[in-house]
């Protein structure tokens, strides 16, 4: 009989302890973007330096916080199976073509959607000028977009290829 009654009262108290736990609530949801972000500047050709009719810029916001996947414990146990790195193109979340740019000095302003995360990782900024249907002139300095400079404009030099 005791024993009976020591289940009873475990049941009880779980019956009424057991609902307080459920009111945790475990928010998964991702952040929704915000579309309303806009990066500006002018994207520089350089001086003398006269484009084709056929000429297109095309610039480029892009998050890269997903390139890289590397499993470092297996790799620090010297382990010969362990993954190598595997890079993955960049994420493009805005781009801006512009047809027929004219001047050595082409302005341009890219909207785009990020989550405060993925402002907070860092964005970059990519330009590149084609024509002849080659890629001609493109940025190899890199660009970071993040909250604290978005409103400031760029000046994205790009060089030519070689």
């Amino acid at each position: 009989m005791k024993t009976c009654f020591s289940v009873a009262a475990l049941l009880a108290a779980i019956a009424v302890a057991g609902p307080g736990c459920g009111g945790v609530q475990m928010d998964t949801k991702m952040e929704d973007p915000n579309a309303n972000r806009v990066v500006t500047g002018t994207v520089e050709v350089g001086d003398g330096v006269v484009l084709p009719p056929d000429a297109v810029v095309a610039v480029r916001v892009e998050d890269v916080a997903h390139q890289g996947y590397h499993d470092e414990n297996a790799a620090m146990l010297g382990n010969p199976n362990a993954p190598k790195p595997v890079t993955m193109p960049p994420e493009v979340i805005g781009e801006q073509r512009i047809d027929h740019p004219q001047g050595p000095s082409i302005p341009f302003a890219v909207k785009f959607s990020a989550t405060d995360q993925q402002m907070a990782g860092g964005l970059i900024l990519e330009a590149r000028v084609s024509f002849g249907g080659k890629v001609r002139y493109f940025n190899v300095d890199s660009y970071a977009i993040n909250s604290a400079n978005i409103g400031s404009p760029r000046r994205v030099d790009v060089n030519g290829v070689r």
